[in-house]
Formats: structure tokens, C-alpha cells, sequence
């Protein structure tokens, strides 16, 4: 076997690490794969109290990536997106707009409607949430319901809420995927390169990009377009739908076996935290 293609797998507690070894990646990273390990590695100590939310066909689940334990929680849910607090986190049913708090569950408040929603974003601030519907974007004002249209003319597929700017990944025409930054109020609009999975870092400085092949996630400074780093996918894995946690250090994807992984930016190490085959949309919020 190829040294640059092998992965350390570890089962611990329910939980499964894959650790990258000596896997190359496209450019030159920060920092290098962790080296191999003989012994088997705990959950490290910082997502212990850590909380994953993530979808599956039946509705969205939280679970401890710690322990690798998952329960249903919304039933029919879909795309969910922590706020800043731990506690309430917005979705999506049907052709419903919500909030939820999981300490008041399953009490939900509906926000707004939409014929076909596609996506949803909090903001930094807490204050609204945004969603897709065709091709605009909306917002909902959490202490009014104000429903306002920011953006609009453009097909939107995923998004992430700044505080001045949004991030989305837009399908162009014979094109296929471009990840933009709009900057608001005034929406002018930046194309920050070709892929996919939209997500901001905590600070709101630094946007995701998946790029081509989904073996590579690009970390663009919003402001320059130059990219800060690569994380490489763990070989033989393609990795999708990344959403980068309040943790300036973590980022949740999606493996392309339907499993959730969580991988952590200064090592490239990555954990597998479900093994359903069927999760998406994982957000992680870690306290």
C-alpha cells in the first residue's frame, strides 16, 4: 500500500478516528497529518462536552460526538444550524421555517414559510435567521418576524450569515458551482472560486470552499481571496457540505459513505462520529 494513502482507524467508545498519514495534499498546508499512532486515541478533550446536530431521513439528531451517541430529537427536521448559545438552533420542515430550543424541546416556534426552502443561516448576532427560497435569500428578524429579501437573482444552494457579509454557493449555468460573497446592505457580489459547501469561520474572516474533486477544503480570507490553508479529505475519503463550528479549530462534513465526520484544523485529524450512512448537514457547537 501507498504510505501517502493510508489512514490509522480507531474504534473508542463509538466513536471512530481516522487519522491521516503522510497523505499529500494538493499545495503545501499549515501543518502536516498527524504520524501514525499504536495505541488507540480518546475523543480529544474539547469536544467531551461538545454537542452535533445533523440530519438523517427521518429527522435531525443531537448527539455527543464524544461517545458517538445520537437521538432523534425533530422528527421530519432537516438542515440544521446551531446559534452561538448551544441551546436554540433553526431548521427546516417541509415548507417551514423554525427555531428550537433542547432545553425546551419539543416546543418549536415557526418563523416563516416558503414555498420550497433550500437552506437556513443564523446571524452572528443571533438576532434573524436567513433561508433560500429560489433564487433569494430572506431574512426573519427574531424579535419582530420582519421578513425582508437581501438578496435575489441568483440560485442559490447553501449560505452562511456574517455580520456585514454573506457566503453562498451559487449554481451557474453550464458553470456548475461558485462559491460568492455578497456584502451587505448593498448585495455587490464576489466570486471567491468554483465548488461548493458555504460556511464562515467564527470571526467571519475566513470562508470554506470544497473544491473540485472533494478531496480538498480551501480556506479563502474573505477580504483578499487568498487561500490561508488546505485540509485535505483523510484517504481514500471525499468529504462534503463542511460547516465550520463556533470553534475556530473544528469543522463538521459529511463523508461521501453518508457519514458525519468532524475534523480539526490544525492537525488534519478527523474523527467519524456516526455510521448510519445516511447523515448530512452536520453543524457542531463546542463550548
Amino acid at each position: 500500500m501507498n504510505p501517502q494513502a493510508q489512514n490509522l482507524i480507531i474504534v473508542l467508545s463509538g466513536v471512530l478516528l481516522v487519522i491521516s498519514i503522510g497523505c499529500t495534499p494538493a499545495e503545501k498546508t499549515d501543518a502536516p497529518p498527524p504520524p501514525a499512532q499504536d495505541t488507540p486515541l480518546p475523543a480529544p478533550p474539547e469536544l467531551q462536552a461538545a454537542r452535533l446536530l445533523y440530519q438523517r431521513p427521518d429527522g435531525i439528531y443531537l448527539a455527543n460526538p464524544a461517545t458517538g451517541n445520537g437521538r432523534l430529537i425533530i422528527p421530519g427536521g432537516r438542515y440544521p444550524r446551531w446559534f452561538r448559545d448551544g441551546r436554540r438552533f433553526a431548521f427546516l420542515r417541509g415548507q417551514q421555517i423554525l427555531l428550537a430550543d433542547i432545553d425546551t424541546l419539543p416546543t418549536e416556534r415557526l418563523l416563516a414559510t416558503a414555498k420550497e426552502p433550500a437552506g437556513v443561516a443564523v446571524r452572528p448576532d443571533g438576532r434573524a435567521v436567513l433561508f433560500i427560497e429560489g433564487d433569494t435569500i430572506r431574512q426573519v428578524a427574531l424579535d419582530t418576524g420582519t421578513d425582508t429579501t437581501l438578496l435575489s437573482g441568483f440560485a442559490f444552494r447553501e449560505l452562511a450569515a456574517g455580520t456585514n457579509a454573506i457566503v453562498a454557493t451559487v449554481k451557474v449555468p453550464l458553470r456548475g458551482f461558485r462559491m460568492m460573497r455578497f456584502d451587505l446592505p448593498d448585495g455587490s457580489a464576489t466570486t471567491l472560486g468554483s465548488g461548493c459547501s458555504a460556511s464562515l469561520s467564527p470571526d467571519g474572516t475566513t470562508a470554506t470552499l470544497n473544491l473540485e474533486g472533494h478531496r480538498q477544503l480551501a480556506l479563502v480570507n474573505l477580504q483578499t481571496h487568498d487561500t490561508r490553508q488546505h485540509l485535505p479529505a483523510p484517504a481514500p475519503h471525499q468529504l462534503d457540505n463542511q460547516y465550520w463550528s463556533n470553534h475556530t479549530n473544528w469543522i463538521a462534513a459529511v463523508c461521501h459513505n453518508g457519514n458525519v465526520m468532524l475534523q480539526r484544523i490544525s492537525d488534519h485529524a478527523t474523527w467519524q462520529t456516526t455510521t448510519t450512512r445516511d447523515a448530512d448537514r452536520p453543524d457542531l457547537f463546542v463550548p
